[in-house]
């Protein structure tokens, strides 16, 4: 059993959309779910989905960069944006065979 301590508004939401359940005993928010993630399967099952898609666009004539490959911040005036995403496929941008 996992409890989190959280501020009654955010308990309220995560009770309303299902993903925490009150523990009377303590009053305490109980975490449903998150311990039985199978977070393996789910890695096996991403790299493999990953894997199909470079090929699918690579045999396209496109050049596919992967996960850390695609990092990147912009920084405004207030904030930055960051991210990471899992696959970028691009043709004649400079990189790769495509040049």
């Amino acid at each position: 059993m996992v409890h989190l301590a959280a501020p009654a508004p955010v308990r309220a939401e995560l009770l309303r959309l299902g993903l925490l359940v009150q523990c009377p005993a303590r009053g305490l928010v109980v975490v449903q779910g998150a311990l039985d993630f199978d977070q393996t399967g789910w890695l096996m099952d991403h790299t493999a989905l990953l894997n199909e898609l470079r090929l699918f666009w690579e045999r396209r004539g496109y050049s596919v960069l992967t996960e850390g490959q695609n990092s990147f911040t912009v920084r405004g005036s207030s904030a930055a944006l960051a991210g990471k995403p899992d696959l970028v496929a691009r043709r004649g941008y400079g990189i790769g065979k495509n040049t």
